[in-house]
């Protein structure tokens, strides 16, 4: 879809990056969606 696509590209220019696809997670609306999980690493935890 295209909202998908345009929410990918917002995400990406905040810093997250693709860690995952899962096939068929989760029952919505009679359908079973892929699912595309990202992530973004904090900065400031972790630092020394």
């Amino acid at each position: 879809m295209i909202s998908d696509l345009a929410s990918l590209v917002v995400h990406k220019k905040c810093g997250f990056r693709e860690i995952g696809f899962r096939k068929k997670v989760g029952k919505m609306n009679g359908t079973w969606p892929d699912t595309l999980l990202v992530e973004r690493r904090s900065e400031m935890v972790g630092v020394d």
